[in-house]
């Protein structure tokens, strides 16, 4: 089977994966092969993503057309869409005309809760970013925020030591000083056999 990736698609399938620390040290080399006619490490991109390509969450698009945004937001959205490189995949589906009533600014309001709540976000996560969570954080008194250190969006409850957190904040313990981290990412090299504890699947043949 022969699958044609052009720009919007490549951009659509970093954009899908830009979050993940598990495959953002790949992508120098990614790029790199493909400027040098090696297409294998795109190959496996493809093979992860293919289904994507191939239709949308009815699920996914309804929350998102349902939860709409602020007239300010659509217009930062409008802006920055003029010089992101991800501009015309960040949004995806956004305009479609999917049919979802917009449940309007009352339901984007600041959510205020006493309901004692623990919060997570990585430092690399591109998909909820940690600052989204200390936003909504501003109306919950009772409440914890842990940032993984090198997580991305993946990653983040994966850490033994995050594990361990959820554990202790599901029987009532204060985690308020709980710090997690992965060590630094190393990017893999766009040339040669990588170490083997900085390795990627679409390279390790």
């Amino acid at each position: 089977m022969v699958v044609k990736v052009g720009s919007y698609g490549l951009n659509l399938m970093m954009r899908f994966d830009v979050g993940d620390a598990s495959d953002l040290p790949v992508f120098p080399r990614l790029l790199y092969t493909m400027d040098q006619g090696d297409y294998s490490v795109l190959t496996w991109f493809v093979r992860k993503r293919i289904t994507s390509f191939y239709g949308v969450s009815g699920m996914s698009m309804t929350m998102d057309e349902a939860s709409g945004a602020t007239p300010s937001r659509w217009q930062q959205i409008a802006e920055q869409s003029e010089t992101s490189a991800f501009a015309e995949v960040t949004n995806f589906g956004a305009g479609w005309g999917w049919e979802a009533p917009d449940l309007g600014d009352e339901f984007r309001a600041p959510l205020v809760s006493p309901v004692r709540t623990l919060f997570m976000s990585g430092t690399l996560d591109f998909n909820t970013p940690p600052y989204q969570a200390e936003e909504v954080r501003w109306g919950m008194a009772n409440s914890y925020h842990i940032v993984v250190g090198h997580a991305g969006h993946e990653q983040i409850m994966y850490h033994p030591e995050a594990q361990k957190a959820i554990i202790r904040f599901l029987k009532g313990e204060d985690v308020s000083e709980v710090t997690v981290s992965y060590p630094p990412l190393e990017f893999i090299p766009v040339t040669g056999k990588p170490k083997l504890r900085n390795s990627h699947p679409s390279v390790d043949d």
